[in-house]
């Protein structure tokens, strides 16, 4: 895409995989650079790269918190093995039940 080529407001949320709506909060917030022609908005193709870009340092930066949140607070309980106790009994609205799943329920046919 050239720096000197424009988009509609349409084509520009196409591009940035969003709703119009939703491109047109951030063009209201002033998060993306627009100018008008008449009514209608115009974002320059150097903005939305920019704007691209920026959402993938920012999403990058997120995630690397996050793990360092992990690490620090300390791994999270592996799937698997739950960490609270079981029910004894199987009961519940599906009757009596023999896996070790608390959600799990026994399945009754109709016939």
């Amino acid at each position: 895409m050239s720096a000197e080529q424009e988009f509609t407001t349409s084509e520009a949320a196409a591009t940035l995989d969003m709703s119009r709506p939703s491109l047109m909060k951030l063009i209201h917030a002033r998060r993306i650079e627009f100018r008008k022609v008449g009514k209608h908005h115009r974002i320059p193709a150097s903005v939305i790269q920019a704007f691209r870009d920026r959402q993938r340092e920012e999403r990058a930066a997120a995630l690397t918190a996050i793990a360092e949140l992990s690490n620090r607070v300390g791994q999270l309980q592996p799937l698997g093995e739950p960490n609270w106790p079981l029910r004894s009994s199987g009961a519940g609205r599906g009757g009596t039940s023999t896996s070790s799943n608390p959600w799990a329920r026994s399945r009754t046919i109709r016939t």
